[in-house]
């Protein structure tokens, strides 16, 4: 289902940024308000960040979820919240052609999910990314940071 390791990209960059601007994991956790339990678990790979704190940390950084991807090469990103994740999601889905059945189940997982994410749950951010391509969008897109 996944070919790509989308956490790790992402932890990489954030690795790169922090010792661009000399900060340690400490201030990056303070700054961005992230339990430092929680960002050592993602280098462990215990854990996946989930949308929420990757929000943080782009923001933080001024950088696009696109770039911390590796997909963009803009380093500087002022997002404009102009609406949530899920607001983004439901109007996806419901502009869709395909049904949410059909998407869950050539994605490679259940359809409730879909649902709970559209409800409000938050997205660990290699079913974001998957999202996002599915939908032929930016992940700043669909996470609502820009138009």
């Amino acid at each position: 289902m996944i070919d790509k390791n989308y956490t790790e990209v992402f932890l990489d960059s954030v690795k790169e940024l922090m010792q661009i601007r000399n900060m340690s994991q400490k201030k990056v956790c303070l700054s961005c308000k992230i339990a430092e339990p929680t960002f050592c678990n993602w280098y462990l790979r215990n854990k996946e960040p989930l949308l929420s704190s990757v929000v943080k940390i782009t923001n933080c950084f001024g950088c696009s979820i696109e770039y911390m991807l590796g997909r963009s090469d803009v380093t500087q990103y002022n997002a404009k919240c102009s609406s949530s994740f899920q607001e983004r999601l439901i109007y996806l889905l419901s502009n869709s052609t395909v049904s949410q059945y059909k998407i869950a189940k050539e994605l490679g997982f259940d359809r409730i999910l879909l649902t709970r994410w559209a409800k409000g749950s938050d997205i660990g951010f290699t079913y974001f990314v998957i999202l996002a391509d599915y939908f032929k969008v930016t992940t700043d897109y669909l996470a609502g940071r820009e138009d």
